[in-house]
């Protein structure tokens, strides 16, 4: 899957790290955002949170980034957050998806 041009901004902030501008231009776009769209931009933020060290907030952006989602990818982006946020439960959860 391709990047969404909506978000090629925010991936841009993200990749030279600067995190919080990753954001702004996530939540600035959202509105502009078709329903996969918002699949990458929960991939995006969590992501983004995550190497912001806010495991908490990167685990609740990746429980949407899994709403629905049979992607093995994005169940190990949950687990993995959820490891660091300390919700073991939570990351076996994700992991066995």
């Amino acid at each position: 899957m391709g990047r969404s041009h909506h978000l090629s901004e925010a991936w841009e902030a993200l990749e030279s790290g600067s995190l919080e501008l990753a954001v702004a231009r996530t939540r600035a776009e959202w509105d502009e955002l078709d329903v996969d769209e918002r699949h990458e931009a929960w991939l995006l933020l969590g992501l983004t949170n995550d190497a912001m060290g806010n495991p908490g907030e990167a685990v609740r952006c990746f429980r949407q980034l899994c709403q629905g989602s049979e992607k093995a990818d994005d169940w190990c982006h949950l687990a993995v957050a959820a490891l660091r946020a300390g919700d073991k439960a939570l990351s076996q959860d994700a992991f066995e998806q």
